[in-house]
């Protein structure tokens, strides 16, 4: 089970009551429309969604902060492309609501541990500011809600195949 971040349920709420005391409520300037098409694959310029990965998140139900990977040395980046080079990260829906990756998504190979990562972070950038949207956990043994991770060492390239990374919004 992903967790919705404060700042996507506020986004929803304001999509979903569109009234414009509920659009006045949050500090994200892109409605939720402007923020699936740009999932979608739209190009505007005014924001873009990457993936990050987190080695710990707020306990928190509304995660609000969370640990990212460290750039140090590291050789580590926030990935917004997929397998087949559109430059987003391409996500589908199906009529249930999941919602999951439909390429391969690869980070680029560590130049040095990144710990155990534990969640992969959607990440919305709208030009100014930097807002978490949804953490995925990376189970791999464990429960949602106390995912184990994945170790990733120096000279590993960590990918998430197609379909690895799900989320149902219902």
């Amino acid at each position: 089970m992903a967790n919705a971040s404060a700042q996507l349920e506020d986004l929803l709420g304001d999509f979903l009551t569109s009234t414009s005391e509920a659009s006045n409520n949050h500090s994200v300037s892109e409605s939720l429309s402007d923020i699936n098409s740009n999932w979608a694959g739209s190009n505007s310029s005014n924001g873009y969604i990457k993936l990050a990965l987190a080695t710990d998140i707020s306990a928190a139900d509304r995660f609000d902060s969370y640990t990212e990977v460290s750039t140090s040395s590291t050789n580590y980046s926030r990935v917004n492309d997929d397998s087949n080079s559109s430059g987003y990260l391409a996500m589908e829906s199906s009529t249930d609501g999941k919602w999951q990756n439909q390429y391969d998504i690869s980070f680029p190979q560590a130049s040095a541990s990144w710990g155990t990562v534990k969640w992969a972070i959607f990440t919305y950038n709208d030009g100014s500011a930097d807002y978490p949207l949804i953490a995925c956990p990376i189970i791999n043994g464990g429960t949602a809600s106390n995912p184990t991770g994945v170790a990733v060492g120096n000279n590993t390239t960590l990918t998430f195949n197609a379909g690895d990374l799900s989320f149902t919004i219902a």
